[in-house]
């Protein structure tokens, strides 16, 4: 097996030595740094330590979304020879890049691109929980006040490196995901790289302030005080493992993206696609999906049917429910409905969806774009509804039949869980492979109908 590109991150750090402490023994934090993914997270996390005493309305907190760091992959060379595919290369670290393609983030108000990658100088001031109507304890008009916003992209880093002496705790609140994970230390990969330009002698995670990592299961305030007195080290085997599965996936979406942009941005061109893009490997999966139902279907079904696909059945779901309510479309998944009961143990199987919560509408959305797919509002049923177009079947149809793999996810999931570089250099090969052989044999006969 390859080793997946990336750094190792030790953390023997000692305690931080606060000037105040509370009676239940948390220091007050003067200087807090969060690193986390969302916006929600931050705020549900500045709640609990705030009610243990950890911070108070004085404390100041750098708040950074490591979020954007998910649009970054490997560069993808502007010029690609057909010679070079199928590709299968391992990439380094060093070939990082944004990828416009899945989100560009010019196209964001200015206000919304800076909040979504760092708020500077804040402070937390709580103002108590409500109970919704579904029994949840909610925060109430929780507010984060701060004075200042750097610019995009490289400010954050480089002020927080700047700053990176000053934090009492830094605290590192991703999803407890492999994209999460990975995601954040991409953000310390590159913090580090602006640490080594300033001059700092030691690695981020060694230095002398407590790193704490939180595994945030759950956002009400006793699991995140949980999660806070539970914290990991950045060097924990199962953090590290994580981290190594969405490091390994991230170099199959790099290996996808590159032989796309030769052969799939050709079948766009050849169909009439305007302005072609790299075709990712869940929009071609959907759009089979959407022409194999061969009707117009509802968005939120698609949606749903994208949450909980099976496959094939050839790999166990990672959880199996007694008594699937669905039909149609959304009959082939899994997941549960009020009332259903588990009846395997997710340790059996493995998870397997088409694509993460935050990228099925951009999948949908980037199909319709491209004119693959359309989308009309139904009034009578009150939904959208999504259905191939023209363009799209007449693109499908210059697809070799292997390009649609319904057991993807899981193959892929089973991949990144054994680091399997080779079996996704296999796979990458054989398919990519066989659409060249294909797409040659069509555009031959093309030619000798003319």
């Amino acid at each position: 097996m390859v080793p997946a590109p990336g750094i190792s991150t030790s953390n023997s750090c000692p305690q931080p030595s606060c000037a105040n402490t509370k009676p239940n023994g948390y220091p007050i934090m003067k200087k807090l740094l969060i690193i986390s993914e969302k916006y929600n997270q931050t705020l549900m996390l500045c709640a609990a330590l705030h009610e243990i005493g950890v911070i108070n309305d004085a404390t100041s907190i750098d708040s950074i979304h490591v979020m954007p760091m998910s649009w970054w992959h490997f560069k993808i060379p502007s010029a690609i020879s057909m010679a070079s595919i199928p590709f299968s290369d391992i990439p380094g670290l060093s070939d990082l890049e944004p990828n416009p393609n899945l989100m560009n983030r010019t196209e964001l108000p200015e206000l919304a691109r800076r909040a979504m990658l760092a708020r500077f100088d804040c402070t937390f001031v709580h103002k108590g929980y409500f109970i919704d109507g579904d029994g949840r304890q909610r925060l109430s008009c929780p507010k984060m006040k701060w004075e200042s916003n750097p610019e995009v992209d490289i400010e954050p880093i480089r002020t927080v490196a700047e700053r990176i002496n000053t934090y009492d705790q830094i605290l590192c609140a991703p999803d407890f995901d492999g994209s999460g994970v990975s995601s954040l230390f991409r953000w310390l990969d590159k913090l580090n790289e602006q640490l080594t330009q300033n001059g700092e002698q030691n690695p981020f995670s060694c230095r002398d302030k407590k790193v704490h990592f939180l595994r945030l299961w759950a956002m009400d305030t006793k699991s995140v005080v949980e999660s806070y007195k539970n914290a990991m080290s950045l060097d924990d085997p199962q953090i590290q493992d994580i981290r190594r599965r969405g490091d390994t996936k991230r170099v199959f979406d790099y290996w996808w993206f590159y032989n796309s942009a030769a052969l799939f941005t050709k079948l766009q061109r050849q169909v009439g696609v305007e302005q072609p893009k790299i075709l990712s490997k869940y929009e071609l999966m959907t759009l089979h999906l959407i022409n194999r139902w061969d009707a117009p279907i509802a968005e939120n079904q698609l949606l749903h049917g994208m949450e909980r696909w099976l496959g094939t059945g050839k790999y166990p779901a990672c959880l199996v429910f007694g008594s699937v309510s669905t039909n149609g479309f959304a009959a082939q998944c899994y997941r549960p409905e009020p009332g259903e009961t588990c009846v395997q143990s997710k340790d059996n199987g493995i998870w397997g969806p088409i694509g993460s919560p935050m990228s099925r509408h951009y999948i949908i959305d980037n199909l319709v774009k491209l004119g693959l797919a359309t989308r009309h509002r139904d009034e009578v049923k009150s939904a959208n509804l999504i259905e191939i177009s023209t363009k799209g079947k007449d693109f499908l149809s210059k697809c070799h039949k292997s390009t649609f793999d319904p057991d993807l996810p899981f193959r892929l999931s089973l991949w990144c869980k054994a680091g399997d570089y080779e079996a996704m250099g296999r796979y990458i090969r054989t398919v990519f492979g066989k659409q060249k052989r294909f797409a040659s044999k069509l555009e031959s006969a093309e030619s000798s109908q003319r």
